[in-house]
């Protein structure tokens, strides 16, 4: 997760910069530490659920951290997480409740924490001025912040948690149907 850096090489990085970020970098001590860091983008969770587990927060969709989310994702996780068990207290039993309210809750968090996850990425280039669309353009920088924390931000708590009950009942329906064929097929 670490590895070591000297000042020298830090200072070779950034040898173009302006100088008040190079009398930044003259102050830092001579031995560094690199910090690794690690995401989920390149071989995401096909699924948060199976059976009876699910995965959240990092377990589920670990993020850079160029959006300063992450923490958030792990929280809206856990409110989802919350409500699919409200549903499941709510609900009649059966062998398929716990495992469909898990599935709905993976159905409706998927897409968003992944999104968060190659959003966070793909900032992560545009700061670092490797992203070639952006190259070193502060405005450009802006624009792409904004739009994407509009989207972390702005974020419908309620509209998620509903998607969760209807994604649950869909679920149940499904099953209930199953064993239903199942029950009326004769007996040999």
């Amino acid at each position: 997760m670490v590895a070591p850096a000297t000042h020298d090489e830090v200072a070779k990085v950034f040898h173009n910069w302006s100088p008040p970020i190079r009398d930044l970098i003259a102050k830092f001590p001579e031995k560094l530490m690199k910090w690794g860091i690690f995401d989920m983008a390149d071989h995401p969770a096909p699924t948060y659920a199976s059976g009876r587990v699910a995965i959240l927060g990092d377990a589920a969709h670990a993020s850079t951290p160029f959006l300063g989310a992450g923490g958030a994702m792990g929280i809206e996780d856990a409110l989802a997480m919350a409500s699919a068990m409200q549903i499941v207290r709510d609900a009649e039993t059966s062998a398929a409740t716990i495992p469909a309210a898990l599935q709905a809750f993976s159905a409706v968090r998927l897409e968003r924490s992944q999104w968060l996850v190659q959003s966070s990425r793909e900032m992560g280039a545009i700061f670092q001025c490797r992203d070639p669309s952006a190259g070193s353009d502060g405005n450009r920088w802006r624009v792409e912040a904004e739009q994407r924390t509009k989207k972390i931000w702005e974020f419908d708590v309620d509209g998620m948690v509903e998607q969760i009950r209807l994604e649950f009942e869909q679920r149940m329906a499904k099953a209930a149907h199953h064993l239903k064929e199942f029950m009326s097929c004769p007996a040999e």
